[in-house]
């Protein structure tokens, strides 16, 4: 089941696939599930030929879709060990702290020119059109949570994104959320490519080593973000 802008069932830019119908099932509410196999044996019907796409429609489409489609800096951020505040501090005062943090987080975003994309409970995934907005954006963040007595953790990726009616999507929407799993207490996680992007400011750049990311095709080299005082 495919729903909104959800997962995909087929990768971008797949070649042709042929299915078969193999079962039709038609439920009382109107509902009709139709099941496919891949077909190996390219189908022969006229319809084949009257249907099929020409290299110019095929070239309309894939520009149609780059429309959309626009470089853009990543940011993520959540509380660290947040689901065991919340249990040491109980519910409502919880509750509360997140409503601070939130205000924050919104502040900072906009103060930096950002674009808050969404919320998801302790964490926030927003986004910039220059990766040292982001960055500044990042290291006021954590300040802030030290401000409420708790820690956060940012990762930050550059690269292209799609935007959709519900938000933005793209291989660098994922690079930036595995990110997380690599920060710890008060860290602000890069890629290189961020730390290529603002060589000349007075930003440092700490060495992590290069790794995989759950999900992420190859290696990552990834860098601990810092301004030269902190």
């Amino acid at each position: 089941m495919i729903l909104g802008s959800g997962k995909r069932m087929f990768r971008d830019r797949i070649d042709t696939h042929h299915l078969r119908l193999v079962d039709t099932q038609t439920f009382p509410s109107g509902v009709v599930v139709l099941t496919y196999v891949p077909d190996p044996d390219v189908p022969t019907s006229r319809f084949v030929d009257e249907y099929r796409w020409t290299h110019e429609q095929m070239r309309s489409l894939q520009a149609a879709e780059d429309i959309d489609r626009t470089l853009a800096t990543v940011l993520f951020a959540d509380i660290v060990d947040s689901t065991g505040r919340a249990a040491e501090m109980g519910d409502r005062a919880w509750k509360k702290l997140l409503e601070q943090h939130q205000r924050t987080v919104h502040a900072e975003i906009d103060r930096w020119h950002g674009e808050n994309v969404e919320f998801t409970g302790d964490g926030v995934m927003a986004v910039f059109d220059a990766p040292t907005r982001a960055l500044r954006c990042a290291f006021e963040l954590v300040e802030g949570a030290r401000g409420l007595d708790v820690e956060t953790r940012v990762g930050i990726h550059t690269g292209e994104v799609e935007r959709r009616e519900t938000g933005i999507a793209g291989i660098a929407v994922h690079v930036a959320a595995r990110l997380l799993g690599h920060a710890e207490n008060s860290q602000v996680v890069v890629t290189k490519t961020v730390r290529d992007l603002v060589t000349g400011t007075d930003l440092a750049f700490q060495a992590l080593g290069a790794t995989s990311l759950r999900g992420v095709p190859g290696e990552w080299e990834l860098f601990e973000a810092k301004t030269s005082d902190r």
